[in-house]
Protein backbone atom coordinates (compact mmCIF):
# COMPACT_ATOMS: atom_id res chain seq x y z
CA UNK A 1 0.00 0.00 0.00
CA UNK A 2 1.06 3.76 -0.49
CA UNK A 3 2.51 4.72 2.41
CA UNK A 4 1.08 8.22 2.00
CA UNK A 5 -2.58 6.67 1.94
CA UNK A 6 -1.29 3.73 4.91
CA UNK A 7 -0.18 7.17 6.85
CA UNK A 8 -3.25 9.21 6.07
CA UNK A 9 -5.68 6.68 6.12
CA UNK A 10 -8.54 8.11 9.23
CA UNK A 11 -7.69 10.94 7.25
CA UNK A 12 -9.04 9.47 4.21
CA UNK A 13 -11.83 8.00 6.15
CA UNK A 14 -12.67 11.45 7.35
CA UNK A 15 -12.48 13.01 3.71
CA UNK A 16 -15.58 10.18 2.78
CA UNK A 17 -17.57 10.63 5.68
CA UNK A 18 -17.81 14.41 4.72
CA UNK A 19 -18.32 13.62 0.98
CA UNK A 20 -21.00 11.36 2.38
CA UNK A 21 -22.11 14.07 4.73
CA UNK A 22 -22.17 16.73 1.63
CA UNK A 23 -24.36 14.68 -0.41
CA UNK A 24 -27.05 13.11 2.01
CA UNK A 25 -29.61 15.92 2.54
CA UNK A 26 -30.44 16.95 -1.15
CA UNK A 27 -29.50 13.47 -3.46
CA UNK A 28 -29.07 10.40 -0.94
CA UNK A 29 -31.92 10.57 1.71
CA UNK A 30 -33.70 14.03 0.54
CA UNK A 31 -34.79 16.87 3.16
CA UNK A 32 -38.77 17.84 2.66
CA UNK A 33 -39.33 19.85 -0.08
CA UNK A 34 -42.32 21.86 1.70
CA UNK A 35 -43.14 25.06 2.66
CA UNK A 36 -43.96 26.32 6.46
CA UNK A 37 -46.82 28.70 6.89
CA UNK A 38 -44.15 31.75 6.35
CA UNK A 39 -43.77 30.29 2.66
CA UNK A 40 -40.28 29.27 3.51
CA UNK A 41 -38.98 26.08 3.18
CA UNK A 42 -38.76 23.54 6.62
CA UNK A 43 -36.43 23.41 9.07
CA UNK A 44 -34.80 20.60 7.58
CA UNK A 45 -34.64 22.21 4.87
CA UNK A 46 -32.02 24.98 6.73
CA UNK A 47 -30.39 21.71 7.96
CA UNK A 48 -29.56 20.06 4.83
CA UNK A 49 -27.59 23.07 3.80
CA UNK A 50 -25.69 23.05 7.46
CA UNK A 51 -24.86 19.80 6.20
CA UNK A 52 -23.83 20.22 2.81
CA UNK A 53 -21.44 23.06 4.42
CA UNK A 54 -20.27 21.16 7.05
CA UNK A 55 -19.18 18.33 4.54
CA UNK A 56 -17.35 20.10 2.18
CA UNK A 57 -15.44 22.31 4.64
CA UNK A 58 -14.82 19.10 6.29
CA UNK A 59 -13.59 17.20 3.16
CA UNK A 60 -11.47 20.67 2.22
CA UNK A 61 -9.62 20.09 5.77
CA UNK A 62 -9.57 15.92 5.13
CA UNK A 63 -7.72 17.19 1.89
CA UNK A 64 -5.31 19.30 3.44
CA UNK A 65 -4.27 16.85 6.16
CA UNK A 66 -3.43 13.79 3.41
CA UNK A 67 -1.85 16.51 1.20
CA UNK A 68 0.49 18.32 3.32
CA UNK A 69 0.76 15.70 5.78
CA UNK A 70 2.25 17.41 8.56
CA UNK A 71 1.38 16.33 12.14
CA UNK A 72 0.65 19.67 13.58
CA UNK A 73 -1.55 20.00 10.50
CA UNK A 74 -3.35 16.73 11.11
CA UNK A 75 -4.29 17.41 15.08
CA UNK A 76 -5.72 20.68 13.83
CA UNK A 77 -8.04 19.62 11.02
CA UNK A 78 -9.19 16.74 13.13
CA UNK A 79 -9.91 19.36 15.88
CA UNK A 80 -11.53 21.57 13.13
CA UNK A 81 -13.69 18.41 12.18
CA UNK A 82 -14.90 17.64 14.89
CA UNK A 83 -15.95 21.00 16.02
CA UNK A 84 -17.77 21.55 12.67
CA UNK A 85 -19.46 17.98 13.22
CA UNK A 86 -20.51 19.13 16.45
CA UNK A 87 -21.66 22.15 15.75
CA UNK A 88 -23.84 20.46 12.82
CA UNK A 89 -25.15 17.89 15.26
CA UNK A 90 -26.44 19.99 18.14
CA UNK A 91 -27.62 23.02 15.84
CA UNK A 92 -29.20 20.38 13.70
CA UNK A 93 -31.18 18.26 16.59
CA UNK A 94 -32.09 21.38 18.21
CA UNK A 95 -29.88 21.59 21.22
CA UNK A 96 -28.68 25.00 20.48
CA UNK A 97 -31.14 27.45 17.95
CA UNK A 98 -29.55 28.75 14.85
CA UNK A 99 -32.31 30.95 13.23
CA UNK A 100 -36.16 31.55 14.53
CA UNK A 101 -38.90 30.70 12.38
CA UNK A 102 -40.94 33.62 13.83
CA UNK A 103 -38.92 36.71 13.26
CA UNK A 104 -36.61 35.30 10.28
CA UNK A 105 -38.58 32.97 8.94
CA UNK A 106 -36.22 30.00 9.07
CA UNK A 107 -34.73 27.67 11.58
CA UNK A 108 -32.02 25.32 11.68
CA UNK A 109 -33.86 21.71 12.80
CA UNK A 110 -35.54 18.85 11.90
CA UNK A 111 -39.55 18.63 11.33
CA UNK A 112 -41.56 16.90 14.36
CA UNK A 113 -43.52 14.43 12.62
CA UNK A 114 -42.17 11.05 12.58
CA UNK A 115 -43.96 10.13 9.50
CA UNK A 116 -41.61 12.52 7.72
CA UNK A 117 -38.77 11.41 5.51
CA UNK A 118 -36.01 13.69 7.15
CA UNK A 119 -36.86 12.44 10.29
CA UNK A 120 -37.53 8.71 9.33
CA UNK A 121 -34.54 8.63 6.71
CA UNK A 122 -32.24 11.75 7.19
CA UNK A 123 -31.91 12.14 10.65
CA UNK A 124 -30.53 8.34 11.54
CA UNK A 125 -28.07 9.27 9.22
CA UNK A 126 -27.16 12.11 10.44
CA UNK A 127 -27.17 11.01 13.93
CA UNK A 128 -24.97 7.89 13.21
CA UNK A 129 -22.60 9.79 10.71
CA UNK A 130 -21.27 13.29 12.80
CA UNK A 131 -20.51 11.26 16.30
CA UNK A 132 -18.70 8.54 13.25
CA UNK A 133 -16.87 11.94 12.14
CA UNK A 134 -16.03 13.54 15.91
CA UNK A 135 -14.31 9.53 16.75
CA UNK A 136 -12.46 9.39 13.26
CA UNK A 137 -11.39 12.51 14.45
CA UNK A 138 -10.39 11.67 17.89
CA UNK A 139 -8.58 8.30 16.77
CA UNK A 140 -6.16 10.51 14.04
CA UNK A 141 -5.58 12.80 17.20
CA UNK A 142 -4.48 9.72 19.13
CA UNK A 143 -2.29 7.99 16.30
CA UNK A 144 -0.73 11.51 15.52
CA UNK A 145 0.52 11.61 19.23
CA UNK A 146 1.53 7.91 19.55
CA UNK A 147 3.16 7.65 16.38
CA UNK A 148 6.73 8.49 16.07
CA UNK A 149 7.98 11.48 13.42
Amino acid sequence: MNEKIKNNIISILILASGVYLALIPFNLSKVCDKLTKYGTPMKCYYSGLVFIFSGITIAILSLLAVYLNKRKISVLTALLSMAIAFFAYISSMGIIKVGNMKTLKWQVGFCKSASMDCVSITQPAIKTLLPLIVFLGLLSIMKTFLTKE
